[in-house]
């Protein structure tokens, strides 16, 4: 075993990697919420509110369909009548 190679060491650097961990994908997470935004916000200018209903706008129609089932079983799940106001 090589001198330099302690538990302390090791434990530092699993310390380190795990904290860098948590900061990478924080702001990851971030920057996916700001483009989502900036998406749905030119999607709807656009479109209207609603342009995720509109299957032409997809390129895969498997896709879209996926995608509203998801919608649809998620607003099942819901309790909120703000949703059903619409």
């Amino acid at each position: 075993m090589r001198s330099y190679c302690h538990l302390s060491n090791v434990l530092a650097l699993y310390q380190f990697d795990s904290e860098l961990k948590t900061l990478l994908f924080s702001s990851i997470q971030h920057i996916e919420i700001a483009v989502r935004t900036q998406m749905i916000q030119k999607f709807s200018m656009k479109y209207g509110s609603f342009w995720f209903m509109n299957k032409r706008l997809f390129a895969n129609e498997e896709i879209f369909q996926k995608h509203l089932t998801s919608l649809q079983k998620a607003l099942e799940r819901t309790k909120s009548d703000i949703l059903f106001s619409f």
